[in-house]
């Protein structure tokens, strides 16, 4: 029985309800200075909904993929539709408060 996907969701959870909690374990302390506390609060909540959504999705295929005899193409279909989502929630988030889709830190380079 395989519990990566089940895992994977409860750490993306665990990712949730530390940004709900305004803790700053799963960011890296350059997206702090580089938006400044007002906005990085804001961005911090607007990171909880897809990654609790996601952690969500993640588990519940897991559990579906444990349990149902479901052809493969159907299941990846599934799951990537699903999980496209939050996916761009995440990205829109990014790209809101860093004007970037993705953040990095050219910086330190």
């Amino acid at each position: 029985m395989s519990f990566g996907s089940i895992a994977l969701g409860i750490f993306m959870i665990i990712q949730g309800i530390s940004h709900l909690k305004k803790s700053d374990y799963f960011i890296g302390g350059n997206i702090r200075t580089f938006l400044g506390e007002e906005k990085f609060q804001s961005y911090q909540r607007g990171m909880v909904f897809p990654y609790l959504l996601l952690g969500t999705i993640m588990i519940c295929m897991g559990i579906i993929e444990n349990t149902l005899n479901i052809p493969t193409l159907l299941f990846i279909t599934i799951f990537l539709s699903l999980g496209l989502i939050p996916i761009i929630l995440v990205l829109n988030n990014n790209k809101k408060f860093t004007n970037r889709y993705i953040y990095l830190d050219k910086r330190n380079k």
